[in-house]
């Protein structure tokens, strides 16, 4: 009588071979993957940092267009305060540098939040260097948002429509 083997199945090297071909495949993967995600997320902070500061710019543009002038700006080293001139209330934007909050308000105070992150908050005079507040025909403003470690400055410049000349 004659027996008749078959060697059915894998040697044990075979199988840590395909063992150690999969680790590599799957360790390059795993590594694209992870830069990826890092990636993104570095990108979605950039882009709310730009939102945050973008936003707050755009507000004051349309609050700052329909006033008729500056009326006062105060500068010490906790807040940042402009007051423009309305036929009703006057118009206040107020830059809280200790917790980086920049806020809006009617009349007597400021209290509405416009924005957070604001690091720095800053309007000069259109045209440069004039001697009155009244000669100011508008207003260049820069911003400057911080979220973690990525800043974004927005500059931009607003004229007064309503400027009695």
């Amino acid at each position: 009588m004659k027996y008749i083997y078959k060697n059915k199945g894998f040697t044990l090297i075979e199988l840590l071979i395909v063992c150690a071909i999969a680790g590599v495949v799957i360790s390059a993967v795993g590594s694209f993957f992870i830069s990826n995600y890092k990636i993104f997320f570095r990108s979605e902070k950039q882009i709310r940092t730009q939102e945050q500061a973008q936003k707050s710019v755009n507000e004051i543009v349309d609050k700052v267009r329909e006033t008729k002038g500056v009326r006062t700006v105060e500068k010490d080293s906790n807040k940042y305060l402009i007051k423009f001139k309305t036929d009703a209330d006057d118009l206040i934007i107020r830059h809280d540098k200790t917790n980086k909050t920049l806020y809006y308000g009617r009349g007597k105070q400021a209290n509405a939040q416009l924005a957070s992150n604001i690091e720095s908050f800053q309007i000069d005079s259109i045209p440069d260097s004039p001697s009155k507040y009244e000669d100011w025909i508008g207003i260049k403003i820069n911003i400057t948002a911080l979220i973690d470690d990525y800043d974004v400055l927005i500059k931009d410049e607003v004229y007064f429509r309503n400027k009695s000349r």
